[in-house]
């Protein structure tokens, strides 16, 4: 089991924040937003861990050296969206956790036991408007995965579960996303493709569930408004 942490973003959202220092490498605490989550991976036994990087990306090297991460660099970074940075880490999925180097993981939510399916976390939030939505049933399978284009009109006000960027994939699930994303690379213009559209767009071939986690348990750092939050919270 491995897991590979997608921060090669440029993280223009949070203007002069991230001039100098990388989303992913923001303090929160006492750590940075990356190191907590090699830390909770690590305390899960998931030592194999890849981290993707792009802007700055020799910022990134001391945790090479310091927590043994191995790191893989997207020279396209400035012009495309995540699903670049997995496609270049594909070659490695596996039974693989994938995390979005903007997630502060404000507890470890990563199970002890290897998932049986597949698997998004998520939990309610209450400002989810330009979220993805995750709609699921009784049994915590996932039937859609509502975009924010679909649901901005036309929900209530009423908490939903969203996307917390961190997701499970077994192997079977994993070589799908590999032949997918590069089908998509060879076929489409997908250069500010967000990765998890493939799994909107094959969701018929996956059988995913849904591990709910509480609201606070992870922050995901957009933007300033998100930082700030996340400062008033532990502050």
């Amino acid at each position: 089991m491995n897991a590979i942490i997608l921060a090669a973003g440029l993280g223009s959202r949070l203007e002069e924040l991230t001039v100098i220092t990388p989303k992913p490498l923001l303090r929160i605490k006492d750590t940075t937003i990356i190191e907590t989550q090699i830390r909770y991976l690590k305390e899960r036994g998931i030592d194999d861990i890849y981290i993707v990087t792009g802007y700055q990306s020799h910022k990134f090297q001391y945790l090479h050296e310091k927590h043994a991460v191995k790191l893989i660099y997207n020279p396209d970074y400035a012009l495309t969206n995540n699903l670049y940075s997995l496609a270049s880490a594909s070659g490695f999925l596996e039974d693989t956790y994938i995390l979005e180097g903007d997630v502060f993981m404000n507890r470890n939510f990563i199970p002890k036991d290897t998932p049986f399916y597949s698997t998004y976390f998520s939990g309610l939030k209450e400002n989810w408007r330009n979220e993805w939505v995750l709609d699921f049933d009784r049994n915590l399978y996932l039937r859609k995965i509502i975009l924010p284009r679909e649901h901005n009109d036309k929900l209530d006000d009423k908490k939903r579960y969203i996307m917390s960027g961190v997701s499970f994939w077994k192997k079977d699930d994993s070589i799908k996303i590999y032949e997918y994303i590069h089908q998509f690379i060879k076929y489409n213009s997908v250069k500010q493709m967000y990765w998890d559209y493939l799994i909107v767009h094959f969701l018929n071939k996956f059988q995913i569930q849904i591990s709910t986690i509480a609201e606070n348990d992870w922050f995901e750092i957009d933007n300033k408004y998100d930082l700030m939050k996340l400062q008033e919270y532990f502050y």
